[in-house]
């Protein structure tokens, strides 16, 4: 009797969870269009927000890159930059800066690196919209 309870108990807290993140979803898309790129569909902004046209990597200390990409004025809020070990970007880390320049350190010396970035400002009820990814560019770090 009481395994009955503690699963239904667990049953209801899971129904939960998932209207909370369909919600959360839901709330989210409201900021997005879904357009088809080729064969995918990609969530595309409502509201303007410029590409990155290219990113350059500056690898000038060891262990170290510096990654930078034109600056668009006072259209964006911030940027944000995803580095990867693997050209398709999985296992990216992403690190977030109001200038278009960012230094980026701990990397592993002789590897090489796939680095994107992309633009983002505040919509109307202050939350982060995001724009598109710019091309990858790739560096290898610095060695001794």
């Amino acid at each position: 009797m009481r395994r009955n309870s503690t699963m239904r108990n667990f049953a209801a807290l899971a129904v939960m969870v998932g209207i909370i993140a369909a919600l959360a979803f839901v709330v989210t898309l409201r900021d997005y269009t879904i357009q088809m790129d080729g064969v995918r569909p990609v969530l595309v902004a409502r509201i303007s927000i410029p590409r990155p046209n290219n990113v350059h990597i500056n690898n000038n200390e060891i262990g170290k890159l510096t990654v930078s990409t034109a600056s668009k004025g006072n259209q964006v809020g911030g940027y944000e930059f995803r580095i990867s070990r693997f050209e398709n970007m999985a296992f990216a880390h992403s690190f977030r800066s109001v200038d278009p320049k960012k230094e980026i350190g701990k990397l592993k010396p002789g590897k090489r690196y796939y680095v994107q970035a992309r633009c983002y400002k505040q919509n109307q009820m202050g939350r982060n919209v995001f724009g598109r990814w710019s091309s990858t560019a790739s560096s290898v770090v610095k060695e001794e």
